[in-house]
């Protein structure tokens, strides 16, 4: 028979082992989350690049504003996943897609604030 201190400490191992597994499955939905998240920030950066279709400088601004807005989320939350290998892969491409997309238009976000 345990000692209530052992049916204690036998207690927390198990809180501690289910709370684990929730903290993985967590994180493993949260890498998910990112590459949803990079979707989001890679249509915004198109739509900003090709916005001349309607009011260039507000369409602009949003959808830039938008896709930056993505790129920071997946910055700040990316240290705190654990992505499987092809997940991070993934997500490894899909952020320089964005960057370059981000950085694509910078002039053009100069020279519509100029106008």
């Amino acid at each position: 028979m345990s000692t209530p201190p052992e049916r204690a400490i036998e207690q927390a191992k198990k809180l501690w082992r289910e709370t684990e597994e929730i903290v993985f499955v967590a994180r493993r939905f949260g890498a998910e989350f990112l590459i949803q998240e990079l979707d989001k920030g890679i249509t915004f950066a198109r739509l900003a690049h090709d916005s001349t279709a309607w009011s260039w400088k507000r369409g602009h601004r949003w959808c830039s504003a938008a896709a930056r807005e993505a790129h920071e989320t997946v910055i700040g939350w990316l240290p705190r996943t654990t992505p499987t290998p092809d997940q991070e892969k993934l997500i490894r491409k899909r952020l320089a897609t964005l960057e370059r997309l981000l950085t694509a238009f910078e002039p053009k976000v100069t020279e519509i604030e100029q106008s």
